[in-house]
């Protein structure tokens, strides 16, 4: 509807794009009041990050046991071993 109006009112234009700002610094406040949230809090953001990973859904670094079964030491890094990595992809 300001959209519409925006087009021929200098002043709807400015309206609208004033709304669009507020609802821009609006949603930003949200996610850096949400942060506040979590810290005091933090188990309902660890926990289901850890739970995601220890069940393989994610990566990351609290999995108990290696993705990697026996790391090719001439790729030069673990990190080269995984399926679909640029270097096994090439050898």
């Amino acid at each position: 509807l300001v959209a519409a109006r925006g087009r021929s009112s200098r002043a709807a234009g400015a309206a609208g794009g004033a709304l669009l700002a507020v609802g821009a610094l609006s949603a930003r406040w949200n996610v850096f009041k949400a942060g506040f949230a979590s810290v005091r809090d933090p188990k309902y953001v660890v926990a289901p990050q850890r739970a995601a990973v220890n069940e393989g859904r994610r990566q990351g670094a609290a999995r108990k046991r290696s993705a990697i079964a026996a790391p090719d030491v001439a790729l030069g890094s673990p990190a080269n071993s995984l399926p679909g990595s640029p270097a096994v992809s090439r050898g």
